[in-house]
């Protein structure tokens, strides 16, 4: 069995080069015994945590933070007044963080409210995506007015939003919760 030269060897442990390096030298065309590889490279001297310093290997959970600041929302009237900071905000926040907020309304279980702050953001132009028309679409349903949701597909549609799996599925359980025939 070939062996990968002991050049590259040392050059991938010992280099602690700023850029890339040859494929030929890293990735060789030659057959390796993989235990001689990794008796002489750890993970911590390989190159990979330089290009990823904040990926997955060196990430360190934080368990003492929130992840975002819509965890921290445990009231309506807080999430209210967040929502009307956001819309006055120039420019608009993305509707990633207007989607985030939503889902945390509706978490609180106030659905007919989270409709309300979805149509405001239809009027100052928001533009939408398949996971808030989701969450718009669940709160229709939870309040028993599925033909609502459909109605906010049909919007989707024509704003481009292809609906998907998941929306179908949330229609179908809102049917079955009205006990409707399909």
């Amino acid at each position: 069995m070939k062996k990968i030269p002991k050049q590259a060897v040392s050059f991938i442990v010992s280099n602690p080069f700023k850029g890339f390096a040859p494929a030929s030298l890293l990735f060789p065309m030659t057959n390796f015994s993989f235990s001689e590889l990794s008796s002489r490279i750890h993970l911590s001297q390989t190159i990979l945590p330089q290009f990823y310093s904040n990926s997955a290997l060196n990430h360190k959970p934080q368990f003492d933070r929130p992840r975002s600041m819509f965890e921290k929302i445990t009231k309506l009237d807080n999430a209210l007044e967040l929502f009307d900071e956001m819309t006055q905000r120039q420019p608009l926040p993305s509707v990633v963080k207007f989607t985030q907020l939503l889902q945390t309304v509706t978490r609180m279980k106030h659905y007919s409210c989270s409709i309300d702050l979805f149509k405001q953001m239809v009027a100052i132009s928001v533009p939408v995506d398949e996971y808030t028309l989701a969450i718009v679409i669940k709160c229709y349903c939870q309040l028993f007015h599925t033909s609502e949701g459909f109605a906010v597909v049909a919007y989707g549609l024509k704003r481009g939003v292809l609906p998907d799996v998941w929306i179908f599925t949330i229609l179908l359980d809102g049917l079955i919760l009205e006990d409707r025939n399909l």
